[in-house]
Order: structure tokens, then C-alpha cells, then sequence
């Protein structure tokens, strides 16, 4: 199983989907109206002493809680949804949830609505606790502040409190708490919560155990993996190719041009991924699908064994295939 320290390895690297990484003039301005992303942008500048800006834990921190925290809007003339969002940082779906009660529709200006924690920033302060960096370690601070983002469809926090429901780190241990966060972060293609909540499928941990399943995460855990390597061996294939891999995609193909090229991608993606925990327990998940040794005692029970064995795997690679994960918007 992936075990990233729980979401530590990311820290504020990977802080905020769709974040720039390049601060323009308006970056500290936008920060100081209020929107959500530009001020967690400035905790991540300040954390890491970015664009000729003095590293300072204390001004970091600062930032991600403004960013973090929920505020009240008052609407006005001409607001909608989509609108408030774009100036306040914060995905659309967030908005609504934060707003259960708002009817969206028939905004009136001077209604009140609540502008919710940026959940990266939320993220990042977790994670903050978790190593005690800049504030007292504290696993149930970290836990809670990963329950935030967690609950906003933030998937390094999702897999991050599943992890500590996992272990009992911060919070009361609870596999089925652990396996309901590992699979919302799967749902949205976490590779890492894709692998775990696979191993639990295979186990039965916190769950009933289902080979079918175990596969379809796991298989699909792998499918990502590679998915993140392709650029890297896109550019290795113009710029530095392996000849020996490349003469072995020729023969592959049967000559050269697209085919011979999408062969050598293969042949290093299974170089490159061929004694990873993922592609392994992927393989392992199958053969025990297919394993019927010990399955009936007559020739027509073992046949019918062998058969919906057959049929088992088929279908998990259909799940495989089908898998589309969750969009947020």
C-alpha cells in the first residue's frame, strides 16, 4: 500500500489544483479582496520564498488561514453563482454546497451567502500540523483541517484522513471511515487512494472482501501511474531515445513510424513500472481471480468454476475500461 506519511510528501507542492505558479502584479492585490486562490497562492510564496519574496512560515501560515476560512458575501447587483466563484477563488460546486439553503436562481442583492475555505489552503494546513512546522504538531489539528478540504472534493485531502482513519493518527482508528475517503479520492482518479482502496477490496479490510474490486482499483491505480509517465517518455522518445528499446519496438510493429513509436512507449512504461507495489499486486489480484484449483470436486464443478472465473475477470477489466472519474466544477 501507498503510504505517503499522510499526504505529507505533497505538501504545498501540489497545494492547489489549477494554482499559477507564476505570481503577476495582481496576485497580492486579488489576495487582499478576498479571493480564496490568490491567498493561498501568497501562503505558498511566503512557505517557500518564491519571486524575490522572503521565506516566512509565519506570513505562510497567515495567508492559508485567511485562505482556509469561511466568510460571508454580500450579493450584489447582477451576481450569480458562477460570478461570485470566479471573484472569491472558489469552484462553483463549493459555492453550493457552502449554500444549501440559497436559491441561487433569485440572488437579491444584500442576501448574505458563505464563501468557503480554499481546500488547498486547508490542505496545506494540515499538513503544517501534521510535521509541526510553524505551528505545534498536532495530528488532530492536521485531521481536522484535512476533514475540511476532505469534504469539499479535495482528493490529497481525502486520502490523507483516510491514511490517519487507517492507522488511528488523530483520530479514532476506523476502517470503514478509512475506506469511505479512500474511495471518494479514488472516484476523483487518486492513484494512491485507487492502490489502497484496492488492497482493502483484497483484504477485506473495513469492507467484505471482493477480488472484482480489488482488481478494478488496483488496475486502475496502475493506469494512472502510467498516465503521469507518458509526458516524461514522450519527450525521452524526441530527445534521448533507449536504441535498444527502440530497435525491440520496430520488430514489435513490424517497421517504424506510429506504431514502432507507441511500442517503444509501452516497452518502457513496462520497464519503468514492472516492480512497482501497484503493477504487481494488479497481477497477483488476477491470478487469484483465475486460480480454481481448489474450486469443486467433479469435473462439471470445476468447469463451472473455471467459467465464472472467466466471466469475473471480464469483468473487472470492463470496469477498468469503463471507469470515468468524478469532474467537479
Amino acid at each position: 500500500m501507498w503510504r505517503y506519511g499522510t499526504g505529507g510528501v505533497f505538501l504545498a507542492a501540489l497545494f492547489v489544483a489549477g494554482c499559477s505558479r507564476h505570481v503577476e502584479p495582481p496576485t497580492e492585490e486579488l489576495a487582499e479582496r478576498g479571493n480564496r486562490e490568490a491567498q493561498a497562492e501568497m501562503g505558498h510564496i511566503f512557505e517557500k520564498g518564491l519571486f524575490d519574496r522572503k521565506q516566512d512560515i509565519k506570513q505562510a501560515i497567515a495567508w492559508y488561514r485567511r485562505a482556509a476560512t469561511n466568510v460571508f458575501y454580500t450579493v450584489k447587483s447582477g451576481d450569480a453563482a458562477r460570478r461570485i466563484a470566479v471573484y472569491q477563488g472558489v469552484f462553483t460546486y463549493n459555492l453550493l454546497r457552502a449554500n444549501p439553503e440559497v436559491d441561487f436562481r433569485n440572488l437579491e442583492p444584500g442576501m448574505k451567502v458563505v464563501i468557503p475555505g480554499h481546500p488547498g489552503a486547508q490542505f496545506n494546513l494540515g499538513v503544517l500540523h501534521e510535521r509541526g512546522k510553524g505551528v505545534p504538531k498536532s495530528d488532530k489539528k492536521a485531521a481536522e483541517w484535512y476533514l475540511k478540504a476532505a469534504r469539499q472534493e479535495h482528493p490529497e485531502s481525502q486520502f490523507s484522513l483516510a491514511v490517519m482513519y487507517e492507522k488511528g493518527q488523530g483520530v479514532g482508528k476506523d476502517l470503514s471511515e478509512a475506506a469511505k475517503w479512500y474511495q471518494r479520492a479514488a472516484e476523483l482518479g487518486f492513484a494512491a487512494a485507487q492502490q489502497n482502496l484496492g488492497h482493502m477490496f483484497l483484504t477485506g479490510k473495513g469492507m467484505n472482501q471482493d477480488l472484482v474490486m480489488a482488481y478494478k482499483w488496483t488496475a486502475l491505480a496502475v493506469k494512472k501511474i502510467e498516465e503521469n509517465k507518458l509526458p516524461e517518455l514522450h519527450m525521452e522518445f524526441r530527445e534521448n531515445r533507449d536504441e535498444a528499446t527502440w530497435v525491440a519496438a520496430k520488430k514489435k510493429a513490424g517497421g517504424g513510424g506510429d506504431g514502432a513509436k507507441e511500442a517503444y512507449i509501452q516497452l518502457r512504461l513496462d520497464a519503468m513500472t514492472k516492480d512497482e507495489a501497484a503493477r504487481k499486486g494488479r497481477d497477483e489480484i488476477a491470478k487469484s481471480i483465475l486460480d480454481v484449483t481448489d474450486q469443486g470436486t467433479t469435473v462439471a464443478e470445476k468447469e463451472a468454476a473455471k467459467l465464472k472465473a472467466q466471466a469475473d475477470f471480464t469483468r473487472a477489466k470492463r470496469l477498468v475500461a469503463d471507469f470515468q472519474p468524478r469532474e467537479l466544477k
